[in-house]
């Protein structure tokens, strides 16, 4: 019987490409020739959700460039088959977790190697908790150069942290990131550094920092497909002393002395205190915020084909016992920089997606299902959208093929469908779907960890039927 390591090349290759990524990683140690053999299968394409993922989370209408299934997950034990795809989902995030930290110990240890692998790479999609990765790599740090140092160890903290690692994925053709937790430090930007001038397919969900995103954006012009979520620092609640996450900028007011401490509220308050403005952020659920990031000045994106943006949106629901407060502000802003990055993309944007998922914070009463609360929403943020996107009916899309709105009242005759709701891009009359919900945590405000970056919950099996 022949040895694995006597077959040619090619036969050999085709049976490793069976193997679940443990095992590979245990055949790469058994000498250099195997090593070199093996490598490109565990670094060409990284896949760090778990199985199942996309077919969740993964829109239906455009079809995805890469179907669900012919993902490249690494492989699940037998008996990880049929598991909840919450206990899932935890132990893959081990794996996301994992991949950083060895990236970041190449790059305080061995920079030529950690070009050598970030080379390899050609597709990478992840979940990314940026806290726990900072706080777990700063552990590690201290541990392998054994600090005794208290100063040594605290200046561990000024390290770049993971974000800096992508400008070496030279040879990246798609970058999918989901992004849970935002850090209240500033970032390191890396405005010297290259563009991934090979990106084509990006997907950025979730706490991206902007000064990333606006990197990203500096390989537009070989972008195609482009799927972008970001939001911006979440604020806690006013129900909690002292406020989990307060808004920038925000102080203390008539702060009550230690003896008064248990009779006098602590309020948190803007500049603009007095008056009514939307912006005052001070309420017992404050909703996620999109980000504003996009530039004012966009290069034409002269081959993106295809655009999906999506945001959280005002949630007006008679079920709900505490308001959610809602930053109209942020949300025309955020259209305003939706209608610009369309006007960079309109002479060759073939597919529009276009996503809004109402906020709603995650409770314990009766919460009605993503889909039956989506049926019943209020349809002002419709309206305000579909009135942002007007000025653009005198622009001309020449490639212009499929517009789909997520998040939206779904009539089965369009005749019943308000007027101000009906918008026709280019002649195209846009498709409407349910969507989904977005999510939140009520005491921090940040968007729930076990979704898609954006909320998403797919602990309701029949919420996917709104998509």
């Amino acid at each position: 019987m022949s040895l694995l390591t006597d077959l040619p090349a090619e036969l050999c290759l085709r049976i490793l490409s069976y193997l679940r990524h443990d095992e590979l990683t245990q055949l790469i140690r058994i000498n250099k020739p195997f090593h070199r053999l093996v490598e490109p299968l565990l670094w060409t394409h990284i896949e760090l959700h778990p199985p199942r993922w996309h077919q969740l989370y993964d829109i239906k209408q455009p079809a995805p460039d890469i179907a669900p299934e012919e993902r490249p997950y690494h492989h699940c034990l037998p008996e990880d088959e049929k598991d909840h795809l919450f206990r899932l989902n935890n132990r893959y995030a081990t794996k996301s977790f994992v991949f950083f930290l060895l990236l970041g110990r190449l790059f305080r240890t061995d920079r030529n190697r950690l070009n050598e692998l970030c080379c390899q790479v050609r597709s990478l999609c992840s979940p990314i908790d940026p806290i726990e990765w900072r706080d777990s790599y700063i552990s590690d740090t201290s541990s392998q150069a054994d600090l005794e140092d208290a100063n040594q160890v605290a200046s561990l903290k000024d390290l770049p942290d993971l974000w800096n690692f992508f400008p070496y994925f030279t040879r990246l053709d798609r970058l999918e990131l989901a992004t849970y937790g935002r850090e209240p430090r500033s970032f390191h930007a890396f405005n010297d550094m290259p563009p991934l001038a090979g990106l084509r397919n990006v997907t950025l969900i979730g706490y991206v920092p902007a000064y990333f995103a606006q990197y990203i954006l500096r390989s537009g012009t070989s972008i195609e497909r482009l799927t972008l979520g970001l939001l911006d620092t979440p604020i806690g609640s006013t129900l909690y002393t002292p406020i989990k996450n307060p808004a920038s900028g925000w102080k203390k007011r008539n702060e009550p002395s230690e003896e008064e401490e248990s009779d006098k509220e602590i309020r948190w308050y803007t500049e603009d205190d007095d008056s009514d403005s939307d912006e005052d952020l001070d309420g017992e659920a404050v909703a996620p915020r999109p980000l504003l990031w996009i530039p004012k000045a966009i290069p034409p994106l002269e081959n993106l084909s295809y655009l999906h943006l999506l945001a959280p949106s005002e949630s007006v629901s008679p079920d709900q016992w505490r308001d959610i407060v809602w930053s109209k502000a942020r949300e025309t802003a955020c259209f305003d920089e939706w209608v610009r990055l369309l006007l960079a993309a309109h002479q060759s944007i073939k597919n529009l997606v276009i996503e809004q998922r109402p906020a709603e914070y995650d409770r314990d009463d009766t919460l009605a299902s993503s889909s039956e609360y989506m049926k019943n929403k209020d349809v002002q943020s419709e309206i305000r959208l579909i009135t942002a996107l007007r000025n653009l009916e005198g622009v001309t899309f020449p490639t212009l093929k499929t517009v789909d709105f997520y998040g939206f009242k779904a009539y089965e005759n369009l005749a019943v469908r308000e007027p101000a709701l009906n918008l026709r891009i280019n002649g195209l009359q846009a498709n409407y779907h349910l969507g989904t919900i977005c999510k939140f945590n009520i005491e921090y405000g940040e968007t729930d960890e076990d979704g898609d970056g954006m909320g998403a919950d797919y602990y309701e099996d029949d919420q996917y039927d709104s998509w």
